[in-house]
């Protein structure tokens, strides 16, 4: 029985030189870095998304809040009226006969219950303005009292401060003053 003669290729014995390891090692940093660089970039977009998100969530959930008390109320006053304070607060009596007041103060939206108030907003959001506009509130007027509210929101996530939201609604209470 004859064996083929069969040889294996003759590997290089001498390995690489330094200049090819210093290309190799070169290139794969450069490939590492420009791909490190991506994912912290992505990681930060996704952070300020977050934090975006999260932020227009808690000033909703306020908004909500307001504009379904605002429905069964009477008695409104805002900004022209002596009673309010300014363009960030309103006042008004809910249908339990509490006098109900939404203001900014600072950075959140606090609500009030005769006299006592406390922050509806979270420690992540920033309320940059908050505006009522108050329109069909004469007596006699034949036309229900609708509030609108407005209102500017940013995130408290770092390097988003600079994006601000716009939130608008327009409430229509239920009865005719």
């Amino acid at each position: 029985m004859k064996i083929s003669n069969f040889q294996f290729p003759i590997f290089n014995e001498h390995g690489f030189t330094l200049v090819e390891l210093i290309v190799a090692v070169g290139l794969f940093l450069t490939v590492i870095s420009i791909a490190v660089g991506s994912f912290v970039q992505a990681l930060r977009a996704q952070r300020q998304i977050s934090g975006l998100i999260a932020a227009e969530s808690n000033a909703d959930l306020a908004l909500e809040q307001m504009a379904r008390e605002a429905r069964t109320g009477f008695d409104f006053c805002s900004g022209g009226n002596s009673a309010c304070l300014g363009p960030s607060e309103l006042i008004f009596t809910n249908a339990a006969g509490e006098t109900i007041g939404y203001r900014l103060n600072g950075a959140s939206i606090e609500r009030g219950v005769n006299g006592v108030f406390g922050r509806i907003t979270g420690g992540n959001v920033s309320i940059r303005y908050l505006n009522f506009i108050l329109s069909g509130v004469e007596s006699g007027d034949g036309w229900p009292p609708r509030i609108t509210i407005l209102m500017g929101v940013s995130s408290k996530e770092m390097g988003t401060l600079a994006a601000v939201l716009r939130l608008q609604t327009t409430v229509s209470a239920r009865t005719i003053d």
